[in-house]
């Protein structure tokens, strides 16, 4: 066959291709406004969905979803129009996409099918959610995002940790479940600790009306510590982890108005400290 031949066998695939690039555009193009229309579509079904639930409760489960449906809308459209374009050019021999996928597979793509496949089990699994404190690989942060590549902490010096889910073999969960909330507080006078137990009392009595979310407590336990700096003294109760921190913050505000008004001084080591649930 001579080259006159070649070209002539060559040009009605040749005169074919501009045709296939546009249709390819037009393929891509479409996937992508579908998916901007989804995700809106996502936002606003969840936001209504969720809408009677709590502030706090309402942000983690909406945040969490949007991430999941929105990586598998986007994954599953962009995978769907590669496929389709393949099939302009080639055809649609699944011979000829099995050896694609296997030179592709040959190149790399093993570890992007590894974290494809392990962020399907992450979010089937549900062992963590957005807004959960997390320890992955030695990495402890909150997680900020679940997709189905890559999980995103933030830790508290505000560094952000990509984690491919390929590479997540063990995961500590410090969110679940309850946690105890505790305010200590050091009281300079000793003479003052009988006064300050009976204030203590009170305030975590007045706590209890004003938080409904509490699952213990808060209850005045007694003086813990006893030093030459005065005597330590602890309140403490148990709260949903999404709470513990809020609720253990209010305690404390609550328990120095207090004592600022009977007169009652406290040490500068007034501090709290979380425990996890036993």
């Amino acid at each position: 066959m001579n080259l006159e031949e070649i070209w002539i066998s060559m040009k009605p695939g040749l005169a074919a291709i501009p045709g296939k690039l546009v249709a390819s555009l037009a393929v891509l193009l479409t996937v992508t406004l579908i998916i901007k229309l989804l995700h809106y579509l996502i936002d606003r079904t969840l936001d209504v969905k969720f809408m009677k639930l709590d502030l706090v409760t309402q942000n983690i489960r909406t945040k969490t979803l949007r991430s999941i449906l929105k990586s598998l809308t986007t994954y599953g459209l962009y995978i769907f129009a590669i496929l389709y374009i393949i099939t302009l050019f080639v055809g649609p021999l699944g011979l000829t996409l099995t050896s694609i996928g296997g030179v592709a597979l040959g190149f790399g793509a093993q570890s992007f099918v590894k974290d494809i496949i392990a962020g399907i089990f992450i979010l089937m699994e549900n062992k963590f959610k957005i807004g959960e404190y997390v320890t992955i690989g030695g990495r402890q942060g909150i997680v900020e995002d679940i997709g189905l590549r890559t999980t995103v902490l933030r830790d508290f010096n505000g560094d952000m940790h990509i984690i491919p889910n390929g590479n997540i073999q063990e995961v500590t969960n410090v969110s679940r479940g309850d946690r105890r909330f505790m305010v200590e507080v050091l009281i300079p006078d000793t003479g003052a600790v009988e006064q300050a137990a009976v204030l203590l009392q009170e305030v975590s009595e007045e706590f209890k009306k004003t938080h409904d979310q509490l699952l213990d407590g808060p209850a005045y336990v007694g003086v813990v510590n006893i030093r030459d700096v005065g005597a330590t003294l602890r309140v403490q109760g148990r709260a949903e982890y999404v709470y513990h921190w809020i609720y253990e913050n209010d305690l404390r505000r609550d328990i120095l108005q207090r004592f600022a008004q009977a007169g009652i001084k406290t040490g500068v080591r007034m501090f709290s400290e979380g425990g996890m649930a036993k």
